[in-house]
Parts: C-alpha cells; sequence; structure tokens
C-alpha cells in the first residue's frame, strides 16, 4: 500500500487535535476582491473661524426732562436736546432732570451736558461805530455827490467886469482835489482878451444846509480856505450860488 494511505489519517488526527494550522480557503477566480471599509463616517474638515461681528452701535437713551416754562417734556436723547439747543428752545438757564437726580437743575450747572452750551455759544459781535447824527448823514451823502469831476464854462461878472472861465476840477473820496482854471482877462484896451490858466490842489469838506444845498470848504496850497455855496440841480449837475453858474459832471 502506498505511503500516502497512512499518512492521510494522522494528517486528520493532528488536525483534529489542533496541532497543524487549518489551510487558507483558496480564492475563486470570480470572486471580486473586496476592499475594506472604514466602519464609521468620514470626519469632517473643520468648519472655517466664524467673521468678527461688528460692535453693536451705541443707543442713546432717551432719558432728560426739560421745562423752559414751567411744564415737564421729555424725555430726549442728549442729540434732541443738542438740536433744541440749537434752535434756542432751551439754554443754559433751562431747569432739566433725568432719573437719579434729587430734583430739577440748570442745564449750565450740569457737567455732562455743557457740551451743548460750548456748541451753542454766540461769537463776540464787532462792536459798530457810534452812530451818526443827521447832520453827520447829511454830509456824508453831499460828499458822495460830489466825488468825481466836474466842468464848468462860461461868462462871469465880478465887481462890473466881464470874464470867460472855464474850470475842470476833480474831488477825490480821500477829501483830496486838483484841477485847473482858465481866466479870459479882458485886454485893457478892449482889445482881444488874453487867458490866465492856474493849477491848483488841496483838501476839500462838505457842510450840508438841506435836502439840496451844501456848502463847499476848500483849502488851496498857498490859498486861504475858500467857501462856495452850492445848490444840486440833478445827479450831474451843480449850481454855484454866488456866481449863478452851472458845472457838468463829466466823470
Amino acid at each position: 500500500m502506498p505511503s500516502t494511505t497512512r499518512v492521510t489519517p494522522i494528517l486528520f488526527l493532528l488536525l483534529a487535535l489542533g496541532l497543524l494550522p487549518p489551510a487558507a480557503p483558496a480564492l475563486a477566480a470570480d470572486v471580486p476582491l473586496q476592499v475594506p471599509q472604514p466602519s464609521g463616517p468620514a470626519t469632517p474638515p473643520p468648519p472655517p473661524p466664524p467673521e468678527e461681528a461688528a460692535p453693536p452701535a451705541t443707543q442713546e437713551v432717551a432719558e432728560w426732562y426739560v421745562s423752559p416754562k414751567g411744564q415737564a417734556l421729555g424725555p430726549y436723547t442728549l442729540s434732541q436736546l443738542r438740536e433744541m439747543a440749537a434752535r434756542g428752545e432751551i439754554n443754559g438757564g433751562t431747569a432739566v432732570w433725568r432719573q437719579g437726580m434729587a430734583e430739577w437743575a440748570r442745564l449750565r450747572d450740569l457737567p455732562e451736558l455743557a457740551d451743548l452750551l460750548v456748541a451753542v455759544a454766540p461769537q463776540a459781535a464787532e462792536a459798530p461805530p457810534p452812530a451818526p447824527n443827521e447832520q453827520d448823514l447829511l454830509d456824508q451823502e453831499f460828499k458822495a455827490y460830489l466825488a468825481g469831476t466836474w466842468y464848468l464854462d462860461g461868462p462871469m461878472v465880478v465887481n462890473g467886469v466881464y470874464y470867460h472861465i472855464t474850470v475842470e476840477t476833480t474831488y477825490r473820496a480821500d477829501g483830496t482835489f486838483a484841477g485847473r482854471q482858465t481866466v479870459h482877462l479882458p485886454s485893457p484896451g478892449g482889445g482881444q482878451s488874453y487867458p490866465y490858466v492856474t493849477a491848483y490842489r488841496g483838501t476839500w469838506q462838505v457842510i450840508g444846509q438841506d435836502a439840496s444845498r451844501f456848502v463847499l470848504m476848500t483849502i488851496s496850497q498857498n490859498e486861504e480856505p475858500k467857501r462856495t455855496a452850492l445848490e444840486v440841480l440833478d445827479q450831474n449837475r451843480l449850481r454855484n450860488v454866488d456866481l449863478d453858474i452851472v458845472a457838468q459832471r463829466v466823470r
């Protein structure tokens, strides 16, 4: 008997006694290979860090009461009080109160409300010059009227003697004047007259008499002060009352 017949029972005996490991089963050709899968669900990635939330805007509390005319009004926020102060509805003497105060107090006495008065504090106004009297106003009007250049051309009789005169004078707003005067003097023998030209300059001022008349005061170089009575005919014509001649405004 071949030797294999004697070995086989021994092998079974060894297997039965657990002295030999069992043989791994053969893989069938048509059985697909199974890939081991994880026993639990996959761990998701960590979420992105949350965006930092903007701090909530501070909301003003309406807690102030005011009594501008003996009646409690409110409550108001500080912004509302600031608007009321800007409109002149409340001021430093207005009585105010909020919860926690024992009694009403003047607005100006509360440090937390001091900025309300600073915001509406009036700026110091420039003091006006002294008020003019009626004479000052009249003088100012005639001074403004006379400023400019005036031209006179016409006959003039002085002590029975006939002259022909032309005058052009510029009166400046700063109180100075300058001009030229041409007088045609008669010849002693009664022949042709000859001109006598004089340039002059100096200072001037006016003294109002009434609504249409004033006196012109002039001081020329090397001459005595001179007074001339004048009458306003219209915006561009001025009459010399003493000589009864009319000057025209040229500019």
